[in-house]
């Protein structure tokens, strides 16, 4: 080759450019906005950007954590104080580009809960300009109606007077609420109101509000029943879609269980104590009665973390809480809902008898009608130890204690219907004392003597804290040849367990 001649370039073709780039295209790093929605949501999650509590803007700045891990807002809850354990707003995710800062700003308003305070004429308005460009895109908002005293709202108080100016004030806010939030499809309102008259004039209002997914009202625990009534009623006016009620017994048979299992299943119940806490777990006992234990809320009641606006309280309503409530309004309507209703809730829900007197249980069993009882299908047994003076004690079986057991399971035996019955015996425990520990084992032990008569059950399961090698034995005795031992239980209240000793084939 000639060193004088210059190498000639050879200029690619359209179809190899296109190939090009095609593959520079194929080659470029991944963009955070390329991600989908849904993994951009949990990163978004993970940098607390979305929070699982209200964020209060005029409180976030000045937002401080106490020793005990709750945010300042929640120290002067009444009923509930919720574990708090996260930063403020990471803004420096604002300030990576433009097109960050929209998608952000979007996740940041629709995804996350609002809390507003109206205590002042000019609150709602600087709620607004802080976040004017993005108040469209909020869905979720909790609403604090109050004076600057807190005192009860009256229409008729002749020493002091400020609902007129509140009343105004809560007036213009539901009026601008269509065209400043029009995405709004979950509210909660607290604010204390104890009449009627007051609740109509308070509630009147939101009759300009869009349609709700979710609403709950909140008043003063002096509030009477005709109060209730209002706060019911409006709270159904605002999330039906039309006037025309619902046909539920037009529907057919097999919707008609959907909608009651919907209803009557999976309840919460607020006065099971801490460490015996199972959703869905139904306590046979007297709600009315034994309210021992401080209430748990079931956190699905309203908007606010702060506050409990469950139903087993007298002084709220919500539309969306899952605490257990009675299923005999569902039975009084007509006897072919009774016949759905009545079937679904003893067929699918998980019933308990805790405790260690076996007269109690019985005295609960018994106030049960017999086709009642054939329809269970999950029953749990938990006992714990007897608390006295702040000590735990075990319990001593005697001749009336064993007479006791025997006709509480011998009155099990004759109604339920035992191969279709799945039951629990669940050990909740006592002190760590040696000398407890061990009459505590030997109670049980002599207690599980008794459930012989519960040979023939479809599945029968047992957890001991401090004798784990005595449930297979018991186990086997119960379900006979039929019995085989997996390596994980799982149990109500003390969730899942490992098998010990794992039972092997020979």
């Amino acid at each position: 080759m000639n060193v004088d001649e210059k190498p000639q370039v050879v200029i690619p073709g359209s179809e190899v450019l296109g190939f090009i780039r095609v593959e520079a295209v194929a080659n470029r790093p991944t963009n955070f906005l390329d991600l989908p929605e849904d993994v951009r949501i949990r990163i978004y999650q993970y940098s607390n950007l979305i929070r699982p509590c209200p964020i209060d803007v005029f409180e976030e700045r000045k937002r401080f954590k106490s020793r005990s891990g709750l945010c300042s807002s929640d120290l002067l809850a009444l009923y509930r104080e919720q574990p708090c354990d996260h930063p403020a707003i990471p803004l420096n995710i604002f300030r990576v580009s433009r097109a960050v800062f929209e998608d952000a700003s979007s996740a940041l308003y629709n995804r996350n809960r609002f809390r507003l305070t109206l205590k002042y004429l000019d609150d709602f308005r600087r709620f607004k300009q802080m976040i004017e460009p993005y108040l469209y895109l909020i869905k979720s908002l909790y609403v604090d109606l109050r004076t600057s005293d807190n005192r009860i709202l009256r229409l008729k108080n002749v020493s002091f007077n400020p609902f007129q100016y509140i009343l105004r004030r809560w007036e213009k806010f539901c009026s601008s609420v269509p065209l400043t939030i029009p995405g709004l499809k979950d509210f909660s309102l607290r604010c204390r109101i104890t009449d009627a008259e007051t609740a109509r004039r308070v509630l009147g209002p939101t009759s300009s509000f869009p349609l709700l997914s979710r609403c709950a009202f909140y008043f003063d625990p002096l509030a009477d029943n005709e109060t209730l009534g209002i706060a019911k009623e409006t709270a159904y006016a605002r999330i039906r879609a039309s006037s025309t009620p619902f046909q539920f017994l037009y529907l057919p048979v097999e919707l008609q269980f959907l909608v009651m299992e919907h209803l009557l299943t999976c309840r919460w119940d607020p006065f099971v104590p801490p460490r015996m806490v199972s959703a869905g777990q139904i306590i046979l006992r007297s709600h009315k009665r034994q309210r021992v234990f401080e209430p748990i809320c079931c956190g699905t009641c309203s908007t606010s973390t702060s506050t409990c606006i469950c139903s087993f309280r007298g002084s709220v309503f919500s539309t969306s809480c899952s605490c257990f409530t009675s299923p005999v309004p569902y039975f009084l309507v007509c006897r072919q809902m009774y016949t759905v209703a009545h079937s679904v809730f003893y067929s699918k829900n998980r019933f308990s008898l805790i405790g260690s007197n076996p007269r109690l249980m019985m005295r609960q069993v018994r106030s049960l009608a017999n086709d009642s009882l054939s329809m269970i299908r999950h029953l749990t047994f938990a006992l714990c130890g007897i608390n006295r003076n702040s000590d735990f004690m075990a319990p001593k079986i005697n001749a009336s204690s064993q007479i006791s057991w025997s006709n509480l399971l011998r009155f099990l035996k004759d109604h339920l219907r035992l191969g279709l019955v799945s039951i629990n015996f669940v050990d909740l425990g006592c002190t760590l004392h040696p000398e407890i520990v061990w009459a505590w084992r030997a109670f049980l032990r002599e207690i599980l003597q008794f459930f012989v008569f519960l040979r023939g059950v479809r599945n029968f399961q047992v957890y001991l804290g401090y004798d784990r090698r005595y449930e297979f034995v018991v186990e086997k005795a119960i379900l006979g040849p039929l019995h085989r031992a997996t390596a994980m239980k799982s149990l109500p209240f003390v969730g899942s367990k490992r098998v010990f000793p794992i039972a092997r084939e020979t």
